[in-house]
C-alpha cells in the first residue's frame, strides 16, 4: 500500500484543481458556441417583420389581461361595497327594531373591553 503523504496530497490537489480549472474553460467554451448556435439559427428563422409582430401580439395580450384584471378589481370593489352596505344596514335595522338591547350589548362589550385592558 503507497503511504500517503502531505507532498503527495498537495500534488494530487494541484492536479486537481488543473483538471477542475480546464473543464471549467472547456465547460464554458462549449456552451458559448451552443447558445451562439442557437441564436444564429433562432434569428435566421426569425425575420424582423416577425419580431415585430410577435412583439405587437405581446402588447395586445397584455393590455387585455391588464384590462380583465382591471374590470375584475372594479367589481370586487363593487361586491366588497354592497357587503359593508347591507352590514351596515342590517346593524342599523337591529338598533331600530330593538334599541335597548343594542344599549345593552355596546355596554357589555365595552366593560368586558375595559376589564381586560387593566389587566
Amino acid at each position: 500500500m503507497a503511504e500517503v503523504t502531505t507532498e503527495s496530497l498537495k500534488k494530487d490537489l494541484d492536479a486537481l484543481k488543473k483538471d477542475f480549472e480546464s473543464l471549467t474553460k472547456n465547460l464554458k467554451k462549449t456552451t458559448e458556441e451552443e447558445v451562439s448556435k442557437k441564436f444564429d439559427s433562432i434569428s435566421e428563422e426569425l425575420s424582423l417583420e416577425e419580431l415585430k409582430k410577435s412583439i405587437e401580439e405581446l402588447k395586445l395580450k397584455g393590455k387585455q389581461g391588464f384590462e380583465d384584471a382591471k374590470d375584475k378589481g372594479k367589481q370586487v370593489l363593487e361586491d366588497v361595497k354592497d357587503r359593508g352596505e347591507d352590514f351596515f344596514n342590517k346593524a342599523e335595522s337591529c338598533v331600530k327594531d330593538d334599541p335597548l338591547k343594542s344599549v345593552a350589548i355596546t355596554f357589555g362589550v365595552g366593560f368586558i373591553f375595559g376589564w381586560l385592558m387593566r389587566k
